[in-house]
């Protein structure tokens, strides 16, 4: 056990064990021993397998199918969320742009007025 682990008794097919447990890990551990203790009871009520070998590793065998299915899953919607994230960084990347282009505009629209002033009051001036 390392430094941060602490000891914890758990009970799993009616054995107690002795695990080492970093304190902020300790309630998913339970949870995980309770969801064990009802997959292994589920396989043995069923009744087709004997011994307590065999239905401790049926039920491993079926908490992993469970497992890689639920992270098959899941992978498809990280790659969907990725995509969503790229559309939307594109959008505010092209907003900004437009935005930033009429500004550009907006100022030299300005300087030209700007210019373009002293040019019509010198030839007000000069009519006069």
């Amino acid at each position: 056990m390392t430094d941060s682990a602490k000891p914890i008794n758990v009970t799993i097919m009616d054995k107690e064990y002795l695990l080492g447990c970093p304190e902020e890990d300790r309630e998913s551990l339970y949870q995980a021993v309770e969801h064990l203790n009802r997959k292994l009871k589920e396989m043995k009520e069923k009744g087709k397998i004997i011994g307590a070998e065999r239905v401790a590793v049926m039920t491993a065998l079926n908490i992993m199918h469970e497992y890689l299915e639920y992270k098959k899953q899941n992978e498809g919607y990280n790659v969907d969320m990725r995509s969503g994230v790229r559309r939307i960084e594109d959008k505010i990347a092209k907003a900004l742009r437009k935005k930033e282009r009429a500004k550009e505009a907006k100022e030299k629209e300005r300087e030209t007025v700007v210019v373009a002033a002293p040019d019509a009051e010198s030839q007000a001036s000069d009519a006069a």
